[in-house]
């Protein structure tokens, strides 16, 4: 796939010359007296894409810039001149004739200030081949278009495009070019505020490239974001190089330390391995077990970490691991546990009649799950974000997924997750079929708060709450640039989570305020007093802070992504994720509700 244009021209006119020219392979220019071989240059982006040209200049300096930066083109040190006594004569700076004639060398350094000068015919004669097309000629307007327009044989040297610099003249001069230019079978395509583009007659059929101005659409990125873009590229890969490294130097560290732990067993294992054998504890440990051997005990008491819940005749071994995560994850599933308990008592079966096999061992994250999977395993996903997102992850979580979760997931017996939109993403980035996948949506459960908790931020008169961390996904920033709009209502926001850096973050707007974690009760309250749960995430497996507010009679606002549009109905307004006018227009609606 080619490359985006890269556009150096301050009006973006070598982006009408790529959209007119871009089918022609090594094309050829001429430009007479440009100001700087890329900055602000015409010929520069074409020149880049394989193009070459003839550049004359009678500054020195200016022109050693072209001969260092375009080595491919030709570069001419002379004055163009309408003095037929001069043509072909070597003048200095002033004008007057030298006693040493220097020669015009094209391709190497000059080292002297003599000019040599042409009129545009010898010019014409000597550098342009008579097969060879010229596609277009820049020239300022005054001296040097007139020698130009003057010295030409125009019915034989055509360039299909004439570009005219009349950022200095006035419509009258610039009529007045126009009559010149259409005397010579060339007419105007073009004009912007330093340029007018003339199209020889012949090649009219060119002229639908120049009836619009430039746009994206033509596919070009302005040299300054290049120059950004490869920048961040060449971080991005040096910090790809830096996690690898450092992968590959935390697995030596493992290994080593592996190595040492083996060594040190064995040698405490030769010190003590005698001792051992005339143990006499042992000698009669041994004769005990083997006259009273254990009884074989079934296999769900093999396991480990699990609590047990019977509910009718099935057997669901539930892991506990999770229980200890402090994370949504932990949340979920202490509620899930909380709600297979309250059934085991009413002798209620929630898998159904046909749910297979007696025992079910039921881990209730993908992240606390072991990677030998024992019996039949039911294991929950509840989205795979660092997927979605890898950009913005490290390495390591990203192998995880790649490696070790999608590798459980696949011996897995079943896989349980909360939404459709999560289990459509867990089949497609971790190649499980749909029909290993069940959704069962995340329940919410909600106490009363307390009406005296928060008393303090709750006197501070309307606030909206938003419940996230900083990661990139949750999108905190539309809401921090929201309420930077000189439209944001008489409002503050509070946001809830640890996390957050709120000396960098302070210079958004006095309007947000950091609460840092607060307990269930807390935050219940802190979101029943509310005008509304702010959600922005780009991307949720459930979202279930927008389900618990509306459970307190709370409306929110959300992002239109998945799977808040797909969980979410009722008492619930949807804005674009990018768009912090349309959350400010939400915020409005809802305070005018509650007013």
């Amino acid at each position: 796939m080619m490359s985006k244009f890269v556009s150096f021209s301050k009006n973006m006119e070598d982006v009408l010359l790529w959209r007119m020219f871009k089918s022609e392979e090594n094309g050829f220019y001429i430009d007479i007296h440009a100001d700087s071989p890329d900055r602000e240059s015409i010929t520069k982006g074409l020149y880049e894409r394989g193009w070459s040209g003839l550049n004359i200049h009678r500054d020195i300096s200016i022109l050693n810039l072209f001969e260092h930066f375009r080595p491919n083109d030709e570069n001419l040190h002379c004055v163009l001149s309408a003095d037929a006594n001069h043509l072909g004569e070597n003048l200095t700076a002033d004008g007057s004739r030298p006693n040493v004639l220097s020669t015009c060398s094209i391709g190497r350094r000059f080292n002297k200030v003599r000019q040599q000068v042409f009129s545009f015919n010898q010019i014409c004669e000597r550098f342009v081949l008579p097969s060879k097309s010229v596609h277009f000629l820049r020239v300022n307007l005054g001296a040097d278009f007139d020698h130009l327009f003057s010295y030409n044989n125009w019915l034989e040297f055509r360039p299909w495009v004439l570009i005219i610099a009349t950022r200095d003249y006035v419509d009258a001069a610039c009529n007045d070019l126009d009559q010149n230019m259409h005397s010579i079978s060339y007419e105007v395509a073009y004009v912007n505020n330093d340029y007018r583009f003339y199209l020889a007659r012949e090649k009219k059929a060119l002229a639908s490239f120049l009836d619009k101005e430039p746009s994206f659409a033509d596919g070009f990125i302005p040299h300054e974001l290049s120059v950004i873009a490869a920048e961040l590229a060449g971080t991005k890969s040096q910090l790809d190089d830096l996690h690898e490294r450092i992968g590959s130097l935390n697995h030596e560290v493992l290994f080593l330390r592996s190595k040492i732990d083996v060594l040190e067993r064995n040698k405490l294992l030769k010190i003590v391995s005698a001792s051992r054998k005339l143990n006499p504890e042992r000698i009669i440990r041994r004769a005990i077990r083997k006259r009273f051997p254990k009884k074989e005990i079934l296999s769900s008491e093999k396991l480990s970490g699990f609590i047990e819940i019977k509910i009718g005749d099935i057997t669901i071994n539930f892991a506990a691991e999770a229980l200890r995560d402090q994370r949504g994850i932990g949340r979920v599933a202490r509620e899930y546990l909380a709600e297979l308990r309250s059934r085991q008592n009413k002798d209620q079966l929630p898998l159904g009649n046909d749910a297979g096999s007696k025992v079910v061992n039921f881990y209730p994250s993908i992240h606390w799950c072991p990677e030998d999977l024992n019996g039949n395993s039911l294991v929950m996903i509840h989205d795979v974000i660092p997927l979605l997102f890898p950009d913005l992850f490290p390495r390591k979580t990203i192998d995880d997924w790649k490696n070790k979760y999608a590798y459980i997931a696949s011996k897995a017996t079943h896989i349980l997750t909360v939404s459709h939109s999560s289990a459509e993403s867990i089949s497609r980035e971790l190649s499980i079929p749909m029909s290993k996948i069940s959704v069962a949506y995340n329940g919410v459960t909600i106490f009363d708060p307390d009406s005296d908790d928060l008393n303090d931020i709750q006197e501070q008169g309307q606030y909206f709450v938003c419940i996230g961390s900083f990661d990139y996904h949750k999108n905190l920033k539309v809401i921090f640039d929201a309420a930077l709009l000189p439209g944001f209502p008489d409002c503050k926001i509070f946001v809830v989570g640890a996390g957050h850096n709120n000396e960098k973050l302070a210079y958004y707007s006095s309007k947000i305020h950091f609460t840092g974690k607060l307990s269930d009760a807390e935050l219940f309250s802190l979101v029943k007093n509310s005008q509304g749960l702010l959600f922005p995430s780009l991307y949720e497996g459930f979202g279930l802070p927008p389900l618990e507010a509306l459970a307190l009679g709370v409306p929110a606002i959300c992002s239109s992504r998945p799977a808040m549009t797909e969980i979410l109905e009722q008492g619930v307004l949807f804005c674009r994720p990018h768009d912090p006018k349309e959350w400010v227009e939400a915020m409005i609606s809802l305070m005018s509700l509650h007013s």
